[in-house]
């Protein structure tokens, strides 16, 4: 499955996804070479903020991860895993999609083969998932990038509990938090993208990659006025 997968995400050439260039086994250890992006993370990033980020830099972040799920997406991939880790940078701020080797196909399983472990990380697992209800739903993965988005800002994510259970049990039952209440700085349009690619419902969500790129591109232009 790892050579799968990992050959999948290597025919995946997009600026915004890191290239992968060979995948192999080798005295029983399996391999995946890829690109090497020598800026840090978007968490590496945050970190050295020492809290959110500058609104303009989170949503660039965001916007160009959002154009590498388009891109995976649009190849028939789904990434479950999204987060601030998940997101690598270059020098001159060029974001890039990484870890796509443990995605999972948008077919379905062949029959018989075995249901996957749950893969994404609590924070940032949309509700369907945690349920087990959409194991290929393209959708997950804009609600874990607007948990990014949320912690890019906020400088913690949606969610906090003392144990990774009641985390997830946060994702389905507790209200979507207002990015405003930490970062009462951001503008409302801002806090308005995050709500709605929190929804709990994803076919409230914005419908795909593409609509969260597009709607930060309006974001930024009107913020720039």
């Amino acid at each position: 499955r790892f050579q799968n997968e990992a050959r999948a995400t290597a025919r995946l050439n997009h600026p915004n996804v890191v290239q992968g260039i060979d995948v192999g086994a080798d005295k029983g250890l399996h391999y995946f070479a890829m690109e090497l992006v020598d800026g840090g993370s978007a968490r590496a990033a945050l970190q050295t903020a020492g809290g959110g980020l500058a609104e303009t830099q989170a949503l660039d972040i965001v916007r160009q991860a959002a154009e590498g799920l388009r891109a995976a997406h649009a190849a028939g991939m789904v990434h479950r895993d999204l987060k601030p880790d998940n997101i690598l940078m270059t020098r001159d701020g060029q974001a890039k999609l990484a870890d796509l080797g443990i995605s999972q196909s948008l077919a379905p399983r062949a029959p018989g083969h075995a249901e996957a472990e749950f893969w994404a990380s609590p924070p940032y697992a949309a509700p369907e998932i945690i349920r087990g209800q959409a194991e290929n739903n393209p959708a997950s993965d804009i609600y874990s990038l607007g948990a990014t988005l949320f912690e890019l800002l906020a400088g913690r994510p949606p969610y906090l509990a003392d144990t990774p259970e009641e985390v997830l049990r946060a994702h389905l039952t507790e209200p979507v938090p207002d990015v405003l209440a930490f970062r009462p700085d951001v503008s409302v349009h801002t806090a308005s993208l995050i709500k709605r690619m929190l929804a709990k419902d994803p076919a409230a969500r914005l419908p795909g990659a593409a609509a969260v790129s597009e709607a930060i591109r309006r974001i930024l232009t009107l913020n720039a006025k």
